[in-house]
């Protein structure tokens, strides 16, 4: 290979390099997440909460029929997260349009609601099993009062006449 062709190889390598650089910036800044948007740790925390209201409404979604009712619900949690209902809605159109990103946080709000949810399934157990050693003991101390009762002697009452003298009351008028 001449000193020509081999400067023409070099050039091709450093345009293709260039390109590979140009666009791999440019898809990567395509993903930088703007200043309205939450950031991952907010939409995290924003979205365990929806889920534990989403929970707690299909739990108890028979005795809240207003849609009012169920509206104030979530706006309380972005009220609470200091968000509005636009910045929220804003934030989950960018991230669904960003799925590498998105797909980071859900499996982390996930594993926080199996953690919440396997803590009240062991509070539960323990209430469960709290409340049966109760039961038992109350059944233990219930069961002297079912031990059978030793047939009492016969007490006889002395007439109190053969004892005291006989002597009649004064008669009052």
């Amino acid at each position: 290979m001449t000193a020509r062709q081999m400067k023409c190889v070099i050039r091709n390598n450093v345009v293709v390099l260039l390109t590979a650089a140009v666009l791999f910036l440019c898809a990567t800044s395509c993903t930088k997440r703007p200043r309205s948007v939450l950031s991952e740790r907010q939409m995290r925390e924003v979205l365990i909460d929806l889920h534990r209201a989403d929970g707690t409404l299909q739990t108890v979604g028979s005795i809240i029929d207003n849609n009012k009712q169920v509206s104030a619900y979530y706006k309380s949690i972005l009220d609470k997260h200091g968000i509005t209902q636009a910045q929220f809605d804003s934030s989950l159109v960018w991230y669904t349009d960003n799925p590498n990103i998105f797909d980071k946080i859900y499996p982390s709000v996930i594993d926080a609601l199996d953690r919440e949810y396997n803590r009240a399934a062991i509070e539960s157990q323990d209430a469960k099993e709290r409340a049966k050693m109760r039961a038992q003991a109350i059944h233990r101390l219930d069961s002297i009062m079912q031990i059978p009762l030793q047939p009492r002697k016969q007490i006889e009452f002395c007439n109190p006449d053969d004892y005291l003298p006989h002597v009649t009351p004064p008669y009052i008028e």
